[in-house]
């Protein structure tokens, strides 16, 4: 359950805009995308949460199926995030790190197999990001929060794109 109130809510509807109005400069790739309800909710029974982080349900309501060249090769959107939470858990066990990672944590998404990212809780509308690498025996990089680590990925993502 969202603690936001109405601006808060209309700031990240904003927010979302914006990120998918910057997405579709470039004009390349598949169209953006969102999720229907029921959608969403399987992705939180996969998750095995109670409830998803406004930010996080916003973003797969408006881009959770496909978000254009942003977030290429990296596995986060339906359906291929489909069990992501399990395969992430597997190989942060392989790696001897799955004490990085709780359990009420979020995985959205899984880059190359090696790179797994996650929402640190799911209390909060806009919580932490952490990342792990593969063979690490610490995180890799974090973010302040979901939002922080869309601007960051998307600044990347969208510069590869237009070739910078």
């Amino acid at each position: 359950m969202s603690l936001l109130d109405n601006e808060g809510r209309d700031r990240a509807v904003e927010f979302f805009g914006d990120l998918i109005r910057s997405i579709e400069t470039i004009g390349k790739g598949p169209e953006v995308a969102g999720l229907g309800l029921d959608e969403i909710e399987q992705i939180r029974d996969d998750q095995q949460v109670d409830s998803l982080p406004f930010y996080y349900e916003e973003f797969l309501r408006r881009m959770g199926r496909c978000a254009g060249q942003f977030l290429i090769g990296t596995d986060a959107f339906y359906p291929g995030l489909m069990g992501i939470k399990s395969d992430a858990l597997e190989l942060l066990a392989e790696s001897g790190a799955s004490h990085l990672m709780a359990a009420n944590s979020i995985v959205f998404a899984i880059h190359q197999g090696y790179q797994v990212y996650w929402l640190e809780s799911e209390r909060g509308d806009d919580p932490p990001v952490a990342m792990y690498q593969e063979g690490g025996a610490e995180l890799q990089a974090r973010w302040e929060s979901f939002s922080a680590f869309l601007i960051d990925q998307s600044s990347r993502d969208l510069a590869l794109a237009r070739g910078q």
